[in-house]
């Protein structure tokens, strides 16, 4: 039986392509997001820095697993939010993570 959510949202773990000197550290975060429609993805653009950010933070519910250089955990806020969605790997890794998703549901049905 197909179950019709309010307001879907789904938790995935979401890999992180970190750049270091001479390749990239995979490193991955909990995220949550709530679906939107095509048609509200589509009116987002995505071919800007500023376009990509309102769109993640639209679908964007919260982040989890996250620590500081210390090995500390981070709490998730609105500010660490938008901190982080300033790094160009931070929000297109995001995104491919929601798109991914969003793929699978797709393909499955």
């Amino acid at each position: 039986m197909f179950k019709i959510a309010k307001t879907p949202r789904f938790t995935h773990v979401v890999p992180i392509k970190v750049p270091v000197d001479g390749g990239f550290d995979e490193q991955t975060i909990r995220a949550t997001f709530e679906v939107i429609t095509d048609d509200e993805f589509a009116s987002f653009d995505t071919m800007t820095a500023e376009g990509l950010k309102d769109l993640v933070r639209k679908i964007l519910v919260r982040l989890d697993d996250m620590v500081d250089e210390q090995d500390k955990p981070l709490p998730y806020s609105e500010d660490l939010r938008d901190q982080l969605l300033e790094l160009p790997y931070m929000r297109l890794g995001l995104l491919r993570g929601y798109q991914s998703a969003m793929i699978g549901a797709k393909a499955g049905n």
